[in-house]
């Protein structure tokens, strides 16, 4: 009985370090290490003189600080015509993620 004790806990341990806490949620998430960037919109190639960026952090899924809106970003960077609207994400090991809004345009 000891050993099955045992094995059950190792499963538990096991299953518990491979889901993820701290996700950027969206887009595809990996349990040890994801880094994406996709494309939300967009009008003409996405192009432009000028870029904003906003992040949001999330530590153990526990503390989550930070981001900024699409038109905030624009207004922070001067930018009058939005010609792209893209997010990147970064997580490691559940421990520590990021989802950032990149604004592009003129």
């Amino acid at each position: 009985m000891g050993k099955l004790k045992n094995l059950m806990v190792l499963l538990a341990f096991t299953a518990a370090l491979c889901i993820s806490c701290a996700t950027p949620g969206f887009g595809p998430n990996g349990s040890l290490f994801s880094s994406t960037k996709t494309g939300l919109s967009g009008n003409g190639d996405g192009r432009g003189s000028k870029t904003s960026e906003g992040c949001a952090h999330s530590i153990l899924g526990l503390i989550g600080v930070g981001g900024k809106d699409v038109t905030s970003l624009a207004e922070d960077a001067g930018i009058k015509t939005i010609k792209g609207v893209s997010v990147h994400t970064f997580s490691v090991l559940g421990l520590y993620a990021n989802l950032c809004t990149v604004v592009v345009g003129d």
